[in-house]
């Protein structure tokens, strides 16, 4: 499950990326339609009463829509850094976090020793947290100038990052890696933070890990971008299998297995085509989303695209076997960004777009620059429903539009957001980038909804649900609130996403 990178033509346009605790008040319901539509509408209800505890909450705001009720339960950010970025988060079963990102200097995070980067970084780092939102322990990767993109537990809590290194420059005799380009960077650390292994592939190619995910065996599972190298170079050759992959097009993605020790197992490619998000289900079946230009194919019939970029979804068995593909389309961009799997191994995809796309139920139609959609695919990738999370200007822009689903199988969906947008239970209005959060039954019913920011821009980068049903949210901010806890301000920088937070948001 995953985040926000896209730009398929060319370089890769890595889209950047909100925090607050204290009483909340909850907000009263707006009077639209929750059922699944493209494009809901309701007014606003009139505000909720505050929440108990100090002064007390503030009441919900009417006529902007019906607030959510989730109250801060912890969060925890660096604060102030030349450089700090997260990109992914993942929870195991007893409710720990683990964080990846990248940053520059020293980064301290509660009262555990700080790191510090090589030279000027960015330097991969991985955190991990409890379930109170005390951080356990922050380690830098041994590698310099590199990014952390995803983060996930195996079933026996060891933690594997993916991401890059770039330049060659590694440390604590790690092979050197190209001096020019992007190199594949994969660790595996045991729930106490040492590192058991790392693997770097050195290519000719520029390859980039931008997800990972374990099955019930704690095998590996990685996806991420190809493309030409510098000097000119196209492959991406693992030895150990025999097995060369090739960039056809810009760019191409990959998608690998490797066994618990390291080792690759196998290893594909997909042409003109940039994958960016992961899904184990309850048969260890991996669901691959993503976008693609042109033609692609992932193993069943060619794929074409309609417009700019189209997105795809893919299912492939633990072995690599492709089960079934297909596209979404219309004349505009769409760009996948993450995918979730529910207790009956339907798919939850979520997307952004552009004029309007048909996810498999209808057209749905964009009213903004820059719109997104979250549709729910039966096992076999039929389609169930889908709806729009739609602006209600041309300059409202969504991005990052993140999804996971809670314990009774509801969706929980978040994100980042300019202007004005509906997602369900009114409009949502903010001048700069914002955060919001909403919630939808199993059938897309709208639930809930609710915003949170400052007049700084603040982005939303990952989101899973822990087991208590909590939305544990990171992203890069310079000031947020969450519901009135305290605000988080970098004093280093001018106002912009420079530092990362993790919140624990509760229903």
């Amino acid at each position: 499950m995953k985040h926000s990178f896209l730009g398929l033509t060319g370089a890769l346009l890595l889209l950047p990326c909100m925090l607050g605790t204290a009483s909340c008040g909850m907000g009263g319901e707006g009077t639209g339609d929750s059922s699944v539509a493209p494009e809901p509408s309701g007014s606003g209800g009139a505000g909720g009463s505050g929440g108990a505890g100090g002064s007390g909450g503030s009441g919900g705001s009417g006529g902007s829509g019906a607030a959510g009720n989730w109250c801060n339960e912890g969060v925890q950010s660096p604060g102030a850094a030349p450089l700090q970025m997260s990109w992914d988060i993942a929870v195991d079963h007893a409710n720990n976090v683990a964080v990846t990102g990248s940053f520059s200097g020293v980064l301290n995070l509660g009262d555990v020793p700080p790191v510090h980067a090589y030279d000027t970084g960015p330097d991969v780092f991985v955190a991990k947290l409890d379930a109170e939102s005390k951080p356990l322990w922050i380690r830098q990767l041994h590698v310099r100038n590199g990014e952390g993109y995803g983060v996930a537990f195996d079933p026996n809590g060891n933690v594997i990052v993916a991401g890059y290194v770039f330049g060659g420059v590694l440390c604590d005799g790690l092979p050197p890696g190209s001096p020019v380009d992007h190199d594949l960077l994969i660790t595996k650390l045991d729930p106490n933070g040492n590192v058991l292994w790392t693997r770097v592939f050195s290519t000719p190619s520029d390859q980039r890990g931008f997800d990972v995910v374990t099955n019930s065996d704690g095998d590996i599972f990685v996806t991420g971008s190809m493309q030409p190298g510098s000097p000119e170079g196209s492959d991406m050759t693992f030895d150990e299998i025999g097995t060369t992959l090739h960039v056809e097009g810009e760019i191409s993605a990959f998608f690998m297995k490797l066994s618990p020790n390291g080792n690759v197992v196998w290893a594909k490619s997909f042409g003109n085509t940039l994958s960016t998000a992961l899904s184990v289900d309850s048969a260890d079946n991996v669901v691959l989303t993503g976008s693609f230009q042109g033609a692609t194919h992932f193993g069943g019939p060619q794929l074409t695209s309609e417009g700019d970029h189209d997105t795809f979804l893919a299912k492939f068995d633990g072995s690599g076997n492709h089960l079934w593909s297909r596209s979404f389309g219309g004349p505009g961009r769409g760009l996948a960004y993450d995918v979730a799997v529910d207790s009956a191994d339907n798919i939850i995809l979520s997307a952004e777009f552009a004029l309007h796309v048909d996810a498999g139920g209808g057209p749905i139609v964009a009213d903004g620059n820059a719109d997104a959609f979250i549709a729910k695919y039966d096992p076999s990738g039929n389609h169930l429903w889908s709806r729009g999370l739609i602006g209600l200007t041309e300059s409202t822009l969504i991005r990052n539009a993140l999804v996971d689903v809670d314990s009774a199988d509801n969706i929980i969906v978040g994100g980042t957001y300019a202007g004005s947008v509906d997602l369900g239970g009114g409009p949502l209005v903010t001048d700069a980038y914002d955060v919001f959060l909403a919630k939808y039954d199993p059938s897309g019913g709208w639930l809930a909804n609710q915003h949170f920011g400052t007049q700084i821009d603040d982005e939303a980068m990952a989101l899973r649900m822990d087991q208590t049903g909590r939305v544990v949210l990171t992203g890069s901010n310079a000031a947020i609130d969450f519901n009135g806890a305290p605000k988080v301000h970098n004093d280093i920088l001018p106002p912009g996403p420079s530092s990362f937070f993790v919140t624990w948001l509760a229903p």
